[in-house]
């Protein structure tokens, strides 16, 4: 696996420990994470990212399915 930087997608981003981890590093411009629970997202993944004190101007959140991902935005990732 080579570096991670530029703009990353996280699939099934859950809590989203993993996206606010990845927020805070220099090289990456963006993380968007897309998880099938809005609850996730919306109940859990907010005191994670407070304690991981993640970079939320970086970060976009997005509910959908990872199967159909007709539904991601119009951006591109590394």
């Amino acid at each position: 696996m080579g570096p991670i930087e530029g703009d990353v997608l996280e699939l099934g981003g859950g809590h989203c420990w993993l996206s606010g981890q990845l927020s805070k590093r220099e090289a990456v411009n963006s993380v968007a994470a897309l998880e099938l629970s809005r609850s996730q997202l919306e109940r859990h993944a907010p005191p994670v990212l407070e304690y991981v004190d993640a970079k939320l101007d970086k970060m976009t959140f997005f509910t959908g399915d990872f199967l159909n991902l007709g539904q991601r935005p119009e951006t591109g990732f590394d």
